[in-house]
């Protein structure tokens, strides 16, 4: 889910309270304290989990209410999908022996590519027979393997793709088992004309799934100028036209626990929060604003990043704007959500 610049190499949170960390201050970055335990009956807090990195199920599991497990990529150019193997497995297990559920991602992200691929998007959603055949391996996977739900997590597709998307969730929807979640993971747009250029007909989608997960982050990357993972105003932006369209729909809002470098001989790539924060040192300043932490290092570097405090003004703001719960990718990557004790 999100962009595997910062997925796969990096596409869950915690807080309880809306005033979460709101009195830090100053322009150097410590590593906060970890806010704690579960949010309200009702809101979700949804960890992301890849499934190629170390777990981190066990550790933050008092904060957590569901796990996404990422997850499996499409085969055969589209035509297929592998069930999930050990990696996968390992994390359902570890979400099953917390007293967790979890749901398992699938995706048309191309590892040769290191991008998500809107023509294997095209290949699964435009033939009937693909669609089955993927649906099929979904039903095998929950069947045999005990998911408790599916994220779809289909990325850069066009409007072109938009009925056939459609028809593809309510396929899969009608097969599997009426207990198993079926959520899906949205790109972020801020008007009606952007979420249509990804292919979404939100309002027929959300007669489809049973929950809405926007990832609400990558306004800026390794593809763009320097600048917020995803601002707050921004963010505020994104959820009132998804809101608009789909008044009725769960969504859970996607918060980033990772962020980007840019250097300035143009290369750039993501950063832990972690190692985002060891790499600004003194130089970083939180930008009220965004929502975020930023620093220009004396090489002339950019950073910005989203940690615990971006985290916690996320979480309040999912709040007032009346989600059913939050998203943090990733697990791996961004501040715990609870202490060590």
């Amino acid at each position: 889910m999100g962009s595997r610049t910062a997925r796969g190499a990096v596409v869950a949170v915690v807080a309880v309270g809306v005033a979460l960390g709101l009195a830090l201050a100053g322009c150097t970055t410590p590593a906060p304290e970890p806010t704690s335990t579960h949010e309200p009956d009702g809101f979700e807090v949804l960890g992301f989990q890849e499934a190629w990195s170390d777990l981190r199920i066990a550790e933050n599991a008092d904060a957590l209410t569901y796990v996404g497990i990422d997850g499996v990529t499409l085969t055969d150019g589209g035509a297929s999908l592998p069930l999930p193997g050990e990696g996968e497995l390992e994390a359902l297990a570890a979400a099953h022996d917390a007293g967790l559920p979890a749901e398992l991602l699938f995706s048309n992200f191309d590892g040769d590519l290191g991008e998500f691929s809107p023509g294997v998007a095209a290949t699964l959603l435009g033939s009937p027979s693909n669609r089955a055949a993927v649906i099929g391996s979904l039903v095998d996977a929950v069947d045999q393997q005990g998911w408790d739900g599916v994220m779809i997590d289909l990325e850069s597709m066009t409007s072109e793709m938009t009925d056939d998307l459609t028809a593809f969730a309510q396929e899969l929807r009608n097969a599997l088992p009426g207990d198993i979640r079926l959520d899906i993971a949205l790109m972020s747009a801020t008007d009606e004309a952007g979420y249509g250029w990804w292919g979404y007909d939100l309002p027929a989608l959300a007669e489809a799934v049973d929950r809405m997960t926007i990832m609400s982050y990558d306004q800026h990357g390794t593809w763009s100028d320097a600048g917020p993972v995803g601002a707050l105003d921004w963010q505020r932006d994104v959820v009132g036209e998804l809101r608009r369209q789909v008044p009725d729909e769960p969504i859970d809002l996607g918060i980033a626990g990772y962020g980007y470098l840019w250097s300035p001989d143009g290369t750039s790539r993501s950063v832990s929060d972690e190692e985002a924060r060891t790499l600004a040192g003194d130089d970083a300043v939180f930008d009220e604003d965004a929502g975020e932490w930023t620093a220009t290092l004396a090489d002339g570097t950019v950073l910005w990043w989203s940690d615990a405090r971006s985290r916690d003004l996320r979480v309040q703001l999912a709040h007032e704007l009346g989600l059913d719960g939050v998203a943090i990718w990733s697990l791996g990557l961004s501040d715990p959500l609870v202490s060590a004790e």
